[in-house]
């Protein structure tokens, strides 16, 4: 479990590497040539570690009864910071005692892959770390706390308060509970979170919602050449206040190689949302993360049912089938225009995928025009009900 002396060295003062300095000197130019030549990985791995994320694990108290998950090599707890003031409830990521060095080191690079991406309101943050006994393998990430756990189980749990406007790929406003529908149609405020115990309702606006907020997360992590590898409604968690944040971004491709998992049986395949150059050629890019956004989008609007649901296990004639044209089914709560998107992120050629901001725009454009077609709506909300 433990770590070599360099190893604990180069996460601390970095990788040496001299490019930055190179890039500095450069001209603006010079710099988005030789910036555009290396890695994000290897750019963060060079960072040194930022003293000001350490925190005392004094300052933290664990709820050990209420476990956020838990898997072969790491544990996430429910904690709460002490030090702001009033105190804050926390995500803390930690490997699992005994275990080989390796995942101590992806925790490493987890750190410093955090740090180069920064914060941004549609990914979850670090705010800080414990790294005072690195030596003997103990390591905490302290990251933001997001209430509402992942889209996955956050869609399955909330299914009963799903109302359908949707019939045939062609919106149907008139099918909305008015007093619902017309605070989101008319922004009187924010899609409120759905808890265990609440009776709220949602339709359409809020999942295109979370399409728009997980396309600016991306597209962000796009703009810093950041390759999220494993993007999937599972890796999307939802804050208290019902915004959907990026998770988990930038380990699945970087750290372990997808085929090396699924020899091991170290960890299960996300194939149903990998592109098919991934699958075929273990090739990951922003690209591919398109591939995976599109199926992540059939999951929202299908309320977290599972892709090619008559597929039980990656073979080669599943890979063969992509390539002659299988993608996910028309989904049930989507539009037309909405399965227009997914579609274009499933092209064969990564070149042709749009952007995740291209994605961006044309998803904002759908929620205006689905504004706009709601607009001449009855003079009474009793004229709301058949």
């Amino acid at each position: 479990m433990y770590l070599s002396e360099k190893e604990i060295n180069e996460f601390i003062k970095g990788l040496g590497l001299k490019f930055d300095g190179e890039i500095a000197q450069g001209q603006d130019t010079e710099k988005e040539q030789i910036e555009s030549k290396i890695s994000s990985d290897l750019l963060a791995q060079n960072q040194p570690y930022d003293s000001q994320l350490e925190i005392s694990a004094n300052e933290l108290t664990f709820d050990h009864k209420c476990p956020i998950g838990s898997g072969q090599f790491g544990t996430v707890l429910k904690a709460t910071f002490k030090r702001p003031e009033p105190s804050l409830t926390v995500a803390v990521k930690t490997a699992k005692p005994n275990l080989n060095a390796q995942y101590l080191r992806t925790l490493l690079k987890e750190v410093k892959i955090m740090m180069y991406v920064g914060q941004h309101p549609k990914i979850v943050g670090l705010l800080g770390c414990c790294t005072a006994n690195l030596r003997k393998g103990e390591l905490f990430l302290v990251l933001e706390y997001c209430e509402n756990g992942s889209l996955e189980k956050f869609l399955k749990a909330n299914r009963a308060r799903f109302v359908n406007i949707v019939e045939k790929g062609i919106l149907h406003a008139e099918k909305c509970a008015a007093s619902d529908y017309l605070k989101i149609l008319l922004g009187l405020e924010l899609p409120t979170p759905l808890q265990s115990d609440s009776t709220d309702i949602f339709d359409i606006y809020r999942l295109i919602t979370w399409s728009i907020e997980i396309a600016e997360g991306m597209e962000y992590l796009a703009t810093k050449k950041v390759v999220h590898g494993d993007l999937s409604a599972r890796n999307v968690l939802v804050t208290a206040d019902g915004k959907a944040k990026v998770a988990d971004f930038g380990l699945s491709r970087t750290i372990y190689h997808y085929t090396h998992y699924a020899k091991n049986g170290r960890e299960p395949l996300p194939w149903r949302w990998m592109a098919l150059e991934s699958l075929k050629n273990s090739s990951f890019s922003t690209a591919s993360d398109v591939w995976s956004f599109g199926v992540l989008m059939w999951e929202i609007f299908t309320l977290a049912e599972q892709p090619y649901p008559g597929v039980s296990s990656l073979t080669s004639n599943f890979v063969q089938n992509l390539e002659q044209g299988l993608r996910p089914t028309f989904p049930p709560f989507a539009t037309s225009e909405i399965y227009n998107i997914m579609s274009c992120c499933w092209d064969e050629d990564p070149k042709r995928r749009p952007l995740f901001s291209r994605l961006l725009c044309s998803l904002m454009e759908i929620q205006s025009e689905c504004r706009e077609k709601t607009s001449r709506r009855p003079s009474s909300d009793s004229d709301y009900f058949e």
